[in-house]
């Protein structure tokens, strides 16, 4: 496997275009300067959608041929799209992987995925709290760290000093699952019992929305009509001297 060097794609010349998204001046920030924003549709494809439906076709392909097929479907500022699919992603777990990647043979190659996550399941009770302590010594971790000589953090870890942790191999452990709904119902009473009933329910929301929005419709036919027009008929389409409806 090799990672395709995005910042050396100007020196390749068997690549069938040049990159135009660094040097497009047209371009500023998220946004270029039209209508339908830099991501917009190509006859009515996303561009994200045409680049998977194209490499989920392309593996074992060379990836010059398929680039080059894009390259002649989108416009410049679009061709970005398609390499950020060999781009590294960080995930959560220090684990990096790209979706798709070129072999040394210059030939499209799928990145085999990282599994899910098999366990251990950890739980931890709602009135657990801990405490950092030295690996040796046992003594809690002084509070103000940058004033201690020769303190280092990997000295110390994080010690359960009340509640309780349990450990299941499954998810789908029955007692995991009811330990967990019983927690979310606990939390669930103490938030109410500390911040009470919630102000509005979801049909008090949308209510007060509705009545938001009937607000601004009847602001603005006060603005249309104090500049002399008609809000039924100044704004209809003329073609061929019929009004559109």
């Amino acid at each position: 496997m090799k990672k395709l060097d995005l910042k050396r794609l100007d020196e390749i010349d068997s690549l069938p275009y040049n990159i135009g998204i660094g040097k497009n001046k047209a371009i500023k920030g998220w946004w270029r300067n039209h209508n339908n924003g830099t991501w917009h549709n190509i006859e009515g494809v996303n561009p994200w959608v045409r680049v998977k439906r194209l490499l989920m076709g392309s593996i074992g392909l060379k990836f010059n041929d398929i680039f080059r097929k894009y390259c002649k479907q989108v416009p410049k500022y679009q061709q970005s799209i398609f390499l950020d699919q060999f781009e590294w992603n960080f995930f959560p777990n220090m684990r990096y992987y790209n979706d798709y990647y070129v072999d040394d043979d210059g030939l499209i190659q799928l990145t085999k995925k990282i599994g899910e996550y098999k366990g251990p399941y950890k739980f931890v009770s709602l009135d657990a709290k801990y405490e950092r302590r030295h690996k040796v010594t046992g003594k809690k971790e002084p509070e103000y760290t940058w004033v201690v000589k020769g303190y280092d953090k990997n000295d110390y870890e994080s010690v359960l000093i009340s509640g309780y942790e349990l450990y299941f191999d499954s998810k789908n452990d029955p007692r995991y699952i009811r330990l967990k709904a019983e927690k979310n119902k606990q939390q669930s009473r103490e938030r109410r019992a500390r911040y009470g009933p919630p102000k509005l329910t979801l049909e008090d929301f949308r209510r007060i929305l509705r009545e938001k929005e009937l607000k601004e419709k009847e602001l603005n036919l006060i603005k249309i009509e104090s500049h002399g027009f008609d809000a039924k008929r100044s704004f209809r389409k003329e073609k061929n001297g019929i009004l559109e409806h």
